[in-house]
């Protein structure tokens, strides 16, 4: 990148000290979670409401995974090639430890769907109708609950098998599958333009509603569920690596270490179930705004920069994050 200027005077701003439960101050999230707790920590411990949904070999692995997260997740040993000082990498303390919340994994509100179910319908001619059928398995399950069931839910987590991954997103390559035919063509991927009859009540186009979107199974659950309840998609061989093994006997998918993969899961239910966020920006002064601004260099225009990001905070603790785009 040039710069017009003949000199530039870099300044190295340090991290900004965060604050957590009694008041303790860090510059490190998972430093500040592991030795206090979250900043709005109260005395009694907080129980989260969970629901999953998911093959029964699925809510298998979430029970097991759910277990392991109430304890200590140690950050496994370097393995060839690595650092033996990964700053990055921090141990999990357990859930209830870092974040003050906790749940049962044998109470959770667990609904089973049939592999073969979801297997036979990621083999849909049409992706857009495939992703759709797909996610329709999951969406009238939790329907089926609600109608069924008072018991209320803070957080419904999607267990996906791997073949959602792999058969559900957009440009998925399904080639080599045996595919079942469906009730839209191939090709389509837009909805028949037909105005005169659909006015006039004489066809229904309801369900190519379908191609109003990317053929997306996140975008899809995201979407149907903003009525619902908060979120979580996680995939089997997330929980459980070492269930899914080549023919070499390693994991057929490399993930993140335990530790790294339980502090993550256990942010997003934090964040989902609790009102307030886990750290606030330590000595921030009342009726004050705080702006961080991030900057990137742009590919097509070497002399060139722009902010891409931008978060703001106040003392109470909330935040927003927003995304712009400036010179």
């Amino acid at each position: 990148m040039k710069f017009p200027e003949t000199s530039l005077t870099v300044e190295h701003l340090h991290e900004p000290q965060l604050e957590f439960a009694f008041g303790q101050p860090s510059a490190h999230p998972k430093d500040g979670l592991y030795l206090y707790g979250p900043w709005s920590k109260s005395k009694k411990t907080r129980e989260v409401r969970i629901g999953v949904v998911g093959t029964p070999d699925g809510l298998a692995h979430f029970r097991n995974w759910a277990r392991d997260l109430k304890k200590t997740v140690k950050v496994p040993p370097p393995g060839r090639g690595e650092k033996k000082d990964r700053l990055h990498l921090a141990d999990f303390p357990g859930l209830e430890e870092a974040f003050g919340i906790t749940f049962e994994p044998d109470e959770c509100r667990a609904l089973s769907i049939p592999f073969a179910d979801i297997d036979q319908a990621t083999r849909i001619i049409n992706l857009h109708e495939a992703v759709d059928r797909v996610a329709t398995l999951f969406i009238e399950r939790v329907r089926k609950y609600l109608r069924n069931d008072e018991r209320p839910v803070d957080v419904w987590l999607m267990v996906l098998p791997e073949i959602v991954f792999e058969r559900c997103r957009p440009k998925s390559q399904r080639a080599g599958l045996p595919m079942v035919p469906g009730d839209f063509g191939k090709k389509q991927r837009e909805k028949v333009e037909l105005p005169l009859l659909v006015h006039t009540d004489v066809i229904d186009q309801s369900e190519e509603d379908i191609f109003f979107d990317v053929p997306d199974f996140r975008r899809r659950i995201k979407a149907e569920f903003l009525s619902i309840a908060p979120t979580q998609l996680v995939r089997e061989t997330t929980l459980a690596p070492d269930a899914f093994l080549n023919k070499a006997n390693f994991p057929k998918r490399k993930t993140q270490d335990r530790a790294t993969v339980a502090w993550n899961l256990a942010t997003g239910l934090y964040y989902k179930t609790q009102d307030r966020p886990p750290w606030r920006l330590a000595a921030v002064r009342p009726g004050v705004c705080y702006i961080g601004m991030v900057y990137k260099s742009l590919p097509q225009d070497p002399d060139g920069h722009s902010c891409c990001a931008a978060q703001m905070f106040l003392n109470e603790g909330d935040g927003v994050v927003f995304r712009v785009t400036c010179h």
